[in-house]
């Protein structure tokens, strides 16, 4: 079961609130109950609360939550539990989560547009195939007008597809699943996204923004760096960041630097390894870990904002010439007519 990044934010803040003002741990869970929460979350809650009152750890009694939240909460939750900081955990994990579900939501507001517009433009280009068409074919016959062969191979694929159109809807649908399940099973499918042009560096712009701002998360909060960037990768998202994690953490156990063996393996850019350097060295660590995420999330806006500003004019001038093209095609049987000196008084 999964949930959404608000709500896991909401979770956290609350507990975050009762903490602070002093409640315990059992009664910042209680209070913070809602029959706005999903069931299944509220009826787990009344188990964790159970636990506790009987006086298992938190630490423990947190993994009943295990298919619930996130393993990244779980870890990060549990590692606050253990240093005694779970009020400051609570409140990173609260950014955290509310900055996914901002940076969601700014994605979707981005990219809805563009999408608008070419649903508006896939349906113009089918009225004018399935239904236009037909029309000009009555008033050719009508007239008695020959048409070329350009024309002629338009009007036929337009009867073929309004003859066929369910069946060819079917059949693309079915050929899209029949894809998506071979990707899935080959476990294909994630790597196939990378191969998408424009997805590709939003996927890898956004993976890079959680790994980064996850692990910076877990260093401040003193997590053993070898696990610590391991649940990162998993928080990322990102096949290949998953794929290279044990490299990195034999790297680390042979005695390299953190951020000599992110970079060999990982392949970010010169100004992210220059960052994380200066900032081991001056012993800021985790803010330059939290500025890269930043730097990734701020070329992720960008990029979206450059594509919405480039889609909108580039599909209306496709448009254009298409309606154009398809209305000389449609109307040069019938100029014709007057070119050849019919229907002169």
């Amino acid at each position: 079961m999964r949930y959404n990044p608000g709500l896991i934010s909401e979770i956290a803040k609350n507990w975050n609130i009762y903490l602070k003002g002093g409640y315990t741990l059992i009664d910042a869970i209680k209070y913070s109950q809602s029959d706005y929460y999903p069931a299944k979350f509220n009826r787990v809650t009344l188990l964790l609360i159970d636990d506790l009152e009987r006086g298992v750890s938190p630490e423990i009694a947190i993994n009943r939550f295990k298919d619930i939240l996130p393993d990244f909460f779980i870890n990060i939750f549990i590692t606050g539990v253990l240093s005694g900081n779970v009020e400051i955990i609570l409140e990173d994990l609260y950014k955290f989560y509310s900055w996914e579900q901002a940076e969601r939501d700014q994605i979707k507001s981005k990219l809805y547009y563009p999408l608008i517009i070419i649903t508006i433009f896939c349906f113009l280009l089918a009225f004018i195939v399935l239904y236009l068409l037909p029309e000009f074919t009555v008033l050719y016959d009508a007239l008695g007008l020959n048409i070329n062969n350009i024309t002629y191979f338009l009007i036929e694929a337009g009867n073929f597809l309004r003859a066929n159109f369910f069946f060819l809807i079917l059949l693309i649908l079915f050929f899209i699943l029949a894809i998506y399940i071979f990707l899935l099973k080959m476990n294909k499918l994630e790597y196939f996204k990378l191969k998408i042009p424009i997805y590709n560096k939003i996927i890898n712009w956004l993976a890079f923004n959680r790994f980064f701002m996850s692990l910076a998360i877990q260093v401040s909060s003193g997590m053993e760096i070898s696990r610590s960037i391991k649940i990162a990768s998993e928080v990322s998202g990102h096949p290949l960041i998953k794929k290279r994690i044990s490299n990195i953490s034999e790297d680390i156990s042979r005695g390299d630097n953190l951020i000599e063996a992110l970079r060999r393996w990982l392949k970010f850019e010169e100004r992210i390894y220059n960052l994380l350097v200066a900032g081991e060295r001056s012993g800021g660590l985790v803010e330059s870990l939290e500025f890269s995420a930043e730097i990734y999330r701020y070329s992720l806006v960008q990029y979206i904002k450059r594509i919405n500003q480039l889609v909108e004019p580039v599909i209306l001038v496709i448009l254009t010439i298409m309606i154009g093209f398809l209305a000389y095609l449609l109307l040069s049987p019938i100029w014709s007519i007057f070119s050849n000196g019919f229907l002169q008084f």
